[in-house]
């Protein structure tokens, strides 16, 4: 009888462990699996800033290409306007 008590505690005892051991191992799987998206996140994000980053400079540049043409037609067409100006006020916004 007391072996049979003994079998019991001990196929418990087992049982237990390898619940635990499965829920460990599941929620181990569920945090790898926010970390794969959260580190796929900040990829995307440096990804758009870099972007971005690469927008502004060709923005800067067409805004310089521009403001140079506007300068050769105005003084072109014979009617000086003081440039500088105009590209202080544009470079302030």
């Amino acid at each position: 009888m007391d072996s049979y008590i003994i079998l019991i505690l001990c196929g418990t005892g087992l049982l237990t462990l390898i619940i635990v051991m499965a829920i460990r191992s599941y929620y181990r799987k569920v945090i790898r699996t926010k970390d794969i998206g959260i580190v796929q996140q900040l990829h995307e994000h440096d990804r758009l800033a870099k972007e971005l980053e690469y927008v502004n400079v060709e923005k800067k540049i067409m805004e310089k290409l521009l403001l140079s043409k506007f300068d050769a037609v105005v003084f072109f067409n014979g009617t000086q306007r003081n440039m500088k100006e105009t590209q202080r006020n544009t470079e302030k916004k």
